[in-house]
């Protein structure tokens, strides 16, 4: 019995270790969210136009483009909540900002957050890196246990092409070549990438962007009960921060390929829309674009029938640049 208690002891420790050194290896590597951070953090004071939201102005926002001083700090599947989490965190050292440009969609009105105890999927991952690496303590007034390993522990979070991804991050060795420093030094001064280097034709965008209009609304016909409220006012807040500050924002509805608008419910589109239209109009700060179906994007401007490609992100880094600082 001694001699078992001694081989479980050790292989404990052994596991210990082993999870410890995965655990250290997570929290070393370079992620977007930590480079993002470090970026907003160290270039504050001269960004003149922020770009928050989700996956659509995550990838369709390239600020290295422009002759206006940009940042991307929009992250994929981000929550509104954390765009006013982020905007409230650094707008007081941001002495050059004029213009938040923050994307919504379809869809993103209505994804209420959900309390910490019911989080999952993306909620939770994002939830966890906004915790570890970009200073978040509560959500939604709960405050998040600094103690509880599901919201502390980067090994419980990540799903297995994560650790695949770190550990070729430490065997490769890329990340000590000059390249690879200066892709990422770049990333950094810009939250943003080289973007997706990927076309389609227009059958692949076609067929893609119905079937992207039959996830996000099951229901694509009538009417729905659809309530925006949570989100809406977290919208409003970040309109009211920059109008304390005398900066103005764009709510943005980003490019989609024709299928995909063309197959949404029309209810919840003009929903969104009326929302849009009310902050612009019930604050002399905020405009409402919608881009959706702006006819300057073409299929080699896409890489999937809702996200844009490095081509596309260029174009709209410029189109949004001349729309705002023309309306100034």
């Amino acid at each position: 019995m001694k001699r078992f208690l001694i081989k479980l002891s050790v292989f404990l420790l052994l596991l210990a270790f082993i999870l410890a050194l995965m655990e250290l290896g997570f929290r070393l590597k370079p992620t977007t969210f930590k480079d993002k951070y470090a970026g907003l953090d160290k270039y504050a004071s001269e960004i003149e136009i922020l770009a928050l939201g989700h996956s659509h102005a995550n990838e369709g926002f390239n600020p290295r483009v422009m002759k206006h001083r940009g940042y991307n700090m929009a992250v994929g599947f981000q929550n509104v909540y954390f765009d006013d989490y982020i905007l409230g965190h650094f707008i007081d050292r941001m002495d050059s900002l004029k213009w938040v440009v923050i994307a919504t969609s379809y869809f993103h009105f209505y994804n209420t957050l959900p309390d910490l105890k019911d989080m999952c999927g993306e909620d939770l991952f994002n939830t966890v890196k906004y915790h570890l690496y970009w200073q978040a303590d509560s959500v939604k007034n709960d405050r998040i246990p600094d103690f509880d390993p599901r919201y502390n522990l980067e090994i419980l979070n990540n799903p297995a092409r994560a650790y695949l991804s770190m550990f070729g991050y430490y065997l490769t060795g890329k990340v000590f070549s000059s390249t690879a420093k200066a892709e990422r030094e770049d990333f950094i001064k810009y939250g943003f990438g080289q973007g997706q280097d990927v076309t389609h034709d227009e059958a692949f965008l076609d067929d893609n962007g119905i079937s992207y209009a039959q996830s996000h609304t099951p229901r694509r016909e009538g009417k729905l009960e659809l309530d925006g409220s949570f989100n809406y006012s977290k919208y409003k807040s970040i309109v009211e921060k920059c109008e304390a500050k005398g900066v103005r924002v764009a709510i943005v509805l980003y490019p989609c390929w024709h299928t995909y608008v063309e197959n949404l419910n029309k209810y919840q589109l003009e929903d969104t829309k009326r929302m849009m239209r009310e902050l612009a109009d019930s604050h002399g700060n905020c405009i409402a674009l919608d881009l959706m179906s702006d006819t300057r994007f073409e299929s080699g401007d896409f890489h999937d029938a809702i996200h844009l490609n490095k081509y596309g992100a260029e174009k709209m880094a410029k189109v949004l640049e001349d729309t705002l600082f023309n309306s100034l």
